[in-house]
């Protein structure tokens, strides 16, 4: 039960900030972004992370993860409360609300669940791995 009332403190103080950050991000904000994640697709050294999952695998494996970004904070809430507290934690941190049509411009497809972020790319030497 403590639980639940949790959650749903958890999930109002998400609309109340989402309200906030809508009104607080200019344009430049949305046009660094946007700059960021087109710099990440074209680079061979970064990656952009399409859905809840993939950011989630990342942070598992201690990736260097930017830009988490979510145009549905409620259904991001959802989907945290599934895995471990100090990875829900930290993608809540680090997530920030932006509008669908942004989400729309960043990702080269729709994720299936709300979230975007950028990783870099490890380097990794084959020949030292085997």
């Amino acid at each position: 039960m403590a639980d639940a009332r949790q959650r749903v403190r958890a999930i109002g103080s998400i609309r109340s900030q989402v309200v906030t950050e809508a009104s607080a991000n200019p344009p430049r904000a949305e046009a660094a972004l946007r700059s960021r994640f087109a710099a990440a697709q074209a680079a061979p050294t970064a990656v952009v992370l399409e859905g809840f999952h993939a950011v989630k695998h990342a942070l598992r494996f201690r990736a260097e993860v930017t830009d988490v970004v979510s145009d549905d904070l409620h259904g991001l809430e959802v989907l945290l409360a599934t895995v471990e507290p100090e990875l829900a934690a930290r993608i809540r941190a680090a997530a920030q609300s932006v509008e669908t049509t942004l989400v729309r411009e960043l990702a080269p497809r729709a994720p299936a669940s709300p979230l975007l972020a950028i990783a870099e790319r490890r380097v990794v030497d084959a020949h030292a791995v085997i």
